[in-house]
């Protein structure tokens, strides 16, 4: 849409394939109304169902709209299975509000998220061979028998996330999770307003804060309470860190799959 009294001539418009230009126009259009453009990526550039392009135009006073991340062709759903370690019964307060809100907001016909929460006593007998990402949400600690379960499941291809909080053990945590899942040892919780750090440029998120407006809305987050994690030489990577150094979002390859941990809560906590 032009919503200003210019006409538009030959406005860019482009598309970024993992950070390549794929395709470009010029768009013309008069003032007030929508102009349309077609464009097309090359064939033969690596690009498969479910992969993510980015549409742009140049910077303007509505920057937040400059910008779209749109997924190629039609991926099918994706399944995430969500264990709350926290529930409440007000809706704002519970452990998965802003997650389940993220996850919704996915679900368009094009990317299709399907979403399922379990309590934590609910998880040792959880059936997960449907599943393809598995969120442990400030979840206390896991049995033996859920252990060999997401073990079982991570081995495969699965995705697992392990979100921190205060219901964490972390002893728990270091003697069920460590050896086999845990990206690195837990050696505590710390407590201290810190911001988020940017991510270093070859991490595999960078291409989400991408943009500078998420990434400034990113850093002006404040973590006030986190684990202390050291990342093992062989099993961890950090993604994240806040300003200190301190990681924060680490990850750990485990046969096909991979686990993240997230030192901090996924809720406002």
């Amino acid at each position: 849409l032009n919503a200003t009294p210019r006409r538009l001539q030959a406005l860019p418009v482009w598309l970024h394939q993992d950070g390549r230009e794929g395709a470009r126009i010029g768009l013309d259009g008069p003032a007030g109304a929508v102009a349309t453009a077609t464009l097309r990526l090359p064939e033969g550039g690596g690009a498969s169902a479910g992969s993510l392009v980015t549409a742009g135009i140049p910077p303007d006073d509505l920057p937040e709209a400059d910008q779209r991340v749109l997924p190629l062709g039609e991926p099918g759903a994706r399944h995430v299975l969500l264990v709350d370690g926290d529930p409440r019964e007000t809706r704002h307060e519970d452990e998965l509000y802003f997650l389940e809100a993220a996850l919704a907001a996915l679900g368009s016909e094009r990317q299709r998220v399907r979403v399922r929460a379990l309590t934590s006593g609910e998880l040792a007998g959880a059936e997960l061979d449907g599943e393809d990402v598995v969120v442990l949400a400030n979840v206390r600690s896991v049995d033996a028998r859920g252990v060999e379960t997401l073990h079982r499941f991570v081995q495969r291809g699965g995705g697992l996330l392990l979100a921190a909080g205060d219901q964490v053990d972390v002893d728990a945590w270091n003697d069920g999770l460590g050896a086999r899942l845990l990206p690195g040892e837990v050696r505590g919780v710390r407590a201290g307003a810190e911001h988020l750090a940017l991510l270093e440029a070859d991490s595999p998120l960078a291409a989400a804060l991408a943009d500078p407006a998420t990434a400034a809305g990113l850093q002006e987050a404040l973590v006030r309470r986190h684990l202390v994690v050291a990342a093992g030489p062989e099993t961890g990577s950090v993604l994240l860190r806040l300003d200190s150094g301190t990681p924060l979002l680490l990850e750990r390859r485990v046969g096909s799959g991979r686990v993240l941990l997230l030192g901090t809560t996924l809720d406002a906590d």
